[in-house]
């Protein structure tokens, strides 16, 4: 029996079961490259992304082109000659516009909506390194949990191993006549219990495994285990470090806080961008512009016309009778004809462009503006209290894991005395036991106290291992066991 606690320190490794051991680094940079809830949170700043070279394009002129043919009927106005059509003549038109507008000044609005895009892509990306920083945690706990449990089990297979070994040697005795047969029951039921013992504790390993698999988000347990490395405990030197100290040094590092911060700022943009509603907007416009028809265009066109001024023969004149000769009289008029020019001519001919400014000036709209600024500055500094709030969070959590681990550190420090004390209760009762000094029950007592203070040694050891692990993060933003 002695032996068996001589091997529970020497054999608290992990068995490897023939399949690749994955790494603590390797699941938290699996859950990196698969973990739904990241990946949304990267699409997040992809769209952040696209909404900042939206901005950036914004200060560009707007340039479009339309065309359009159409049949139309009876009465219309002709494109090219805008005069009405009344002689029921249908028609084919044609009409393309190329136009531009640019604006030069409007508030200032577009120049804020760029600073504030570059802003809203931190935050993104912000928003993604705090999920990211979360995660790793959860899986470094979870991983944490997996060795602790397989040491639980190991601790049991070997105490199992040395109860059945008990058993066969007092089983030998009893059939020898040397042994009551309420000592073999005795150490039968001790068996029976510690492989109950171990059962639970590979139900609990089974346990821990599938929850770090779930959260690892993989399809499958199969061939799925986890390297254990060897753990020493932490350096303490963190406990000597005040919370607030640790939280001045954390605290620019953690995205989240950052997060809330740039919202702020984010926020202030978008209060100048509201007030540029009150300011005029001037912009500078342009167009080029031709039509075709299919109805014919009227043309005039000019002749020679003899008209006579006076029957031909003598007239007498009031002064004197001297006969006058008439002569027909030339005069011009204008002959209205229908022209239809081909396509080319008639959109060289309807040629005409223009380029003007645009100014805008807002006097009265409802108050819409007023309200938005408003809304604005109610959201700025409803974000200001979200930055505090942030600050004062995490203030908290680390002082709370600061706590945690000078109390799991003092935990662990007792529960190495406790080891100590049990393992030399149990070595003294484990002779008197055989001496048959004591009772199987008080035998049994004290090696459940023993057993028990190894569990607590380890439960302690590894929940300060992860309560110092999550303050270094803080201060350097990388998890590791090493």
């Amino acid at each position: 029996m002695r032996k068996l606690f001589f091997l529970i320190f020497l054999f608290l490794g992990t068995v490897a079961y023939g399949q690749d051991l994955w790494t603590l680094q390797e699941c938290i940079k699996y859950a990196f490259d698969n973990n739904l809830q990241i990946q949304q949170s990267t699409l997040s700043i992809d769209q952040a992304k696209v909404n900042s070279n939206a901005a950036k394009a914004s200060v560009a002129p707007n340039v479009n082109f339309n065309t359009g043919y159409f049949w139309q009927f009876g009465s219309f106005i002709d494109p090219t000659t805008n005069t009405r059509n009344l002689g029921g003549l249908n028609a084919q038109t044609n009409s393309s516009t190329l136009s531009a507008n640019w604006t030069i000044f409007g508030g200032l609005d577009n120049y804020n909506a760029i600073k504030q895009s570059k802003l809203d892509y931190l935050v993104a990306t912000y928003n993604w390194e705090a999920m990211r920083n979360d995660v790793a945690i959860n899986i470094a706990g979870q991983y944490l949990q997996v060795l602790f449990n397989k040491e639980v089990v190991n601790i049991n297979s070997l105490v199992l191993e040395n109860s059945e070994k008990l058993f066969l040697q007092t089983k030998k005795r009893y059939d020898a006549g040397a042994l009551a047969k309420g000592d073999l029951l005795q150490i039968e039921a001790q068996k029976a219990s510690d492989e109950q013992a171990l059962v639970s504790a590979e139900n609990s390993l089974d346990l821990s495994v599938l929850q770090l698999v779930q959260t690892l988000q993989l399809d499958t347990l199969e061939g799925f285990d986890i390297l254990a490395p060897d753990l020493d405990l932490p350096d303490s030197y963190l406990m000597s470090m005040t919370p607030d100290a640790i939280y001045s040094q954390a605290l620019d590092l953690q995205p989240n806080v950052k997060s809330a911060k740039i919202t702020v700022q984010s926020s202030e943009l978008a209060v100048n961008r509201s007030k540029s509603g009150f300011m005029p907007t001037l912009s500078l416009t342009g167009q080029l512009n031709s039509n075709y028809s299919t109805r014919p265009r009227q043309s005039f066109i000019s002749s020679s016309v003899d008209i006579p001024a006076a029957p031909i023969g003598e007239a007498i004149t009031p002064a004197g009778n001297f006969p006058v000769l008439s002569y027909p009289v030339t005069t011009q008029q204008l002959v209205q004809t229908s022209v239809l020019d081909d396509f080319g001519t008639q959109y060289s001919n309807n040629f005409n462009q223009f380029i003007g400014f645009n100014l805008q000036v807002p006097i009265f709209n409802n108050l819409s503006v007023k309200r938005n600024v408003s809304n604005t500055k109610l959201q700025l500094e409803n974000n200001k209290v979200a930055y505090e709030q942030s600050k004062m969070e995490f203030r908290q959590t680390v002082r709370r894991a600061h706590s945690d681990a000078l109390a799991s550190y003092k935990s662990y420090q007792s529960s190495v005395k406790s080891v100590e004390s049990n393992k030399e209760s149990f070595t003294y009762a484990e002779k008197r036991r055989e001496e048959g000094a004591i009772s199987q029950y008080e035998y049994e007592n004290a090696r459940i106290l023993y057993l028990n203070a190894i569990s607590q040694q380890l439960q302690s050891k590894y929940d300060y291992i992860f309560k110092i692990k999550v303050l270094e993060f803080y201060l350097s933003n990388n998890m590791s066991l090493q």
